[in-house]
């Protein structure tokens, strides 16, 4: 099986790439990438996540890859979810579509 890489991103140590089948290709649409940082003084790219958004077909789909904080200290468990509590509300996608009546998901949990 043949497949083509739709997007890819690298913040620090994180990466993410979406490969889709060669005959899917033509159906994927509305691709767009956020990175949250999450690291050092609670922005830099050294803890946070990737996320891209993007149809398949008529199905909304949302991939998200993260490093989040490590650490099993009293207080390590409520940062980490903080943390994503803040990459659910930061990670915004841009705005591409203008067609009346289709729903193209901006927030991570928009998608199906």
């Amino acid at each position: 099986m043949s497949y083509c890489l739709i997007a890819s991103k690298q913040m620090v140590g994180l990466f993410l790439s979406v490969w889709v089948k060669k005959e899917l290709v033509e159906h994927v649409g509305h691709l767009r990438v956020d990175c949250v940082g999450r690291g050092i003084m609670r922005w830099l790219g050294n803890k946070g996540c990737i996320a891209m958004s993007m149809t398949l077909h008529q199905t909304s789909v949302c991939f998200v890859c993260s490093h989040l904080a490590s650490g099993e200290k009293d207080g390590d468990e409520v940062r980490r979810n903080s943390d994503v509590a803040e990459i659910l509300k930061s990670t915004q996608f841009p705005r591409i579509c203008k067609v009346p009546g289709q729903r193209i998901p901006e927030k991570i949990i928009d998608h199906e």
